[in-house]
């Protein structure tokens, strides 16, 4: 029976080791963020022409292969409350008190001048209710990026369900909380956009099936080899006011790709209204995300045809 017991405590305390609170690393320093110009949503500026935006900040990417922005679950162990002595520690417990379905849980998470405005937020307790019905069914939260910004910390992070998700941190009497910020700031919103995307570098796909004449008024047939599966193809005209010209972008195995499966292929019908009548010389790239807006990168690496755009 001592032999039975004494194994029963070694398992049990080997289960609590094992279950101790784990918080992502926050160690900021100077970083550079690039964001290109050609992410849908992207906020230019007006006299902004270059390709991608370069952001100095001082933080952490928690996105990067081998740094991990996983916020603790009570499943896995955390054990409901911390020191709050790192911006993550406060984020497990805000995310605990969703799961826990405890809104007082998470307002002892903001300071205390953000209290007020953030159950001001729910126009009624039904309101709030639903909303905390829902928060208690995220699974989880991953870091993407993290910087100093306003005197606080700005985190950017994956919710499940709800996508890229700020959070802001200010330090009252020494711990870290969640604050209420109005923001406008178009740095955030474009690095939101970047996290969202997560841009790959724009490759040149293959162009396998061409006519040689685009008829105005009619499909054409179009087949391109991609490099990556789900992946999309952009086609457009390069002229002097880049921006204006994105003729057609279509996603492997999406709607308007005709075989409609993720196999690198993609295949649709080029309504020749879309083009000038003559010769013109219609490019193409390869990209992870949709773009929108035409840049001196993209016409740097795309492949080119030269077509004769005629009346059937």
């Amino acid at each position: 029976m001592k032999i039975i017991i004494n194994i029963a405590i070694v398992i049990l305390l080997s289960n609590l080791v094992s279950a101790q609170n784990q918080f992502p690393d926050f160690s900021f320093s100077n970083i550079a963020l690039e964001v290109s110009n050609s992410i849908p949503g992207i906020i230019k500026g007006e006299d902004n022409n270059e390709s991608s935006f370069n952001y100095s900040v001082t933080g952490q990417v928690y996105s990067a292969e081998g740094v991990s922005g996983h916020i603790q679950t009570l499943a896995e162990g955390f054990n409901g409350t911390t020191n709050r002595e790192t911006p993550w520690e406060t984020l497990t417990e805000l995310l605990a008190a969703y799961q826990n379905n405890n809104f007082e849980a998470v307002k002892n998470c903001y300071t205390n001048s953000s209290k007020t405005t953030i159950t001001n937020l729910f126009d009624s307790e039904l309101e709030l209710n639903e909303f905390m019905s829902w928060a208690s069914q995220i699974e989880g939260i991953e870091l993407e990026v993290a910087y100093e910004f306003k005197g606080g910390i700005y985190a950017l992070a994956q919710i499940p369900n709800a996508g890229i998700q700020p959070f802001y941190f200010e330090l009252e009497n020494g711990q870290y909380k969640l604050a209420y910020l109005e923001d406008d700031s178009d740095m955030n919103w474009n690095i939101a956009l970047y996290c969202k995307f997560k841009p790959q570098p724009m490759l040149r796909p293959e162009a396998v099936g061409i006519p040689d004449q685009i008829y105005i008024g009619q499909p054409n047939d179009m087949l391109f080899k991609l490099n990556e599966a789900g992946n999309y193809l952009t086609l457009f005209i390069s002229t002097e006011e880049n921006g204006k010209y994105v003729v057609y972008t279509i996603n492997d195995g999406g709607q308007y790709d005709e075989d409609s499966q993720t196999n690198k292929e993609v295949e649709f019908d080029l309504d020749g209204d879309v083009l000038p009548a003559g010769e013109i010389d219609l490019l193409f790239i390869e990209t992870n995300y949709p773009v929108e807006l035409v840049s001196n990168e993209m016409i740097d690496k795309a492949g080119k045809l030269t077509l004769s755009v005629v009346s059937p």
